[in-house]
């Protein structure tokens, strides 16, 4: 099975970006399904960024199957990048760059290697960071419309020891 972090509580918001609807960040862009109709936008940004927290998962002891999805777009089509950032706390523990935001809602995702996976410490302290900056200043809008994190599940309990070797163990006891 998978575990998904969601977006519930916002945390910082230095870049101004606002949400379609209401005052919080995370709420409209924490959904489920897909809603590109509630979503948090800026136009004419420049580096700014706006960070939410995540929903706690357990830790799943691997390093497999990270993986970051945001849906997002660009009015013009191109001239934006969106820098996506998996934090733990503040700590970077995965950051790409998107150079080619569509100008309709499009689902973007990335995966994590084992080694920025490996780094989570705590899995209950995990933030997206989306960094919005036009180089070329032509002034558009993007905009972010779903984001989450998702994980395998925590794996399960039980002996360490394989069945095969366990069935053989007992053989030998007796």
């Amino acid at each position: 099975m998978t575990q998904y972090a969601r977006p519930d509580a916002d945390t910082s918001n230095a870049g101004s970006w606002s949400p379609s609807t209401g005052s919080d960040l995370y709420a409209v862009i924490d959904e489920a399904v897909a809603d590109d109709v509630d979503n948090v936008s800026i136009g004419s940004p420049e580096d700014s960024a706006f960070v939410v927290r995540l929903s706690d998962v357990t830790d799943p002891s691997s390093a497999a199957d990270h993986k970051v999805y945001y849906r997002a777009l660009d009015d013009s089509a191109g001239d934006i990048v969106l820098t996506v950032a998996l934090l733990e706390d503040s700590t970077a523990r995965a950051t790409r760059a998107n150079s080619s935001i569509s100008d309709s809602a499009t689902e973007y995702t990335f995966t994590l290697s084992t080694s920025e996976a490996n780094s989570i410490g705590n899995y209950n302290n995990l933030h997206l960071s989306f960094s919005a900056n036009d180089p070329e200043a032509m002034g558009p809008t993007v905009t972010v419309t779903q984001a989450w994190f998702q994980c395998p599940d925590a794996g399960g309990g039980g002996s360490s020891i394989a069945p095969i070797a366990m069935n053989h163990y007992r053989k030998l006891r007796g």
